[in-house]
């Protein structure tokens, strides 16, 4: 580095710190991964607030699975499912809880042992 005051020859490894009251907005260089391509640079998370999601239902699906407390085979499970049904929009019909709900209470009705009625003598 030059210390000669009142020159300005900077070498190329100087740091230049320059006070303002406003911060200039940063930008971001593009990352090298190991295999030494470029990932692109973040976008704007004033315009995309799900980042580093790509989209805003993988910020959502995300979500979902860490309030849930998946482990990785649920949450593997989950996704495996949430894909099919986007494949095959026809084969998935649930829309609401509560289709859940009667589904389960017809299938617990079929499966309840039928009552048999009391075959106790009446004492009389």
């Amino acid at each position: 580095m030059n210390r000669n005051h009142g020159t300005s020859q900077h070498e190329m490894s100087d740091i230049r710190i320059l006070h303002s009251p406003r911060p200039p907005k940063a930008s971001h260089l593009p990352e090298l991964t190991s295999e030494g391509s470029c990932q692109l640079p973040a976008p704007d998370c004033d315009r995309d607030p799900w980042y580093p999601f790509r989209t805003s239902i993988d910020y959502e699906v995300s979500e979902f699975v860490m309030e849930s407390g998946l482990n990785e085979d649920q949450t593997n499970r989950v996704l495996k499912l949430l894909r099919e049904a986007r494949d095959k929009p026809e084969e998935f019909t649930l829309s609401h809880y509560n289709d859940l709900h009667q589904i389960w209470a017809v299938i617990r009705a079929r499966s309840a042992p039928e009552s048999k009625p009391s075959t106790k003598a009446s004492k009389g």
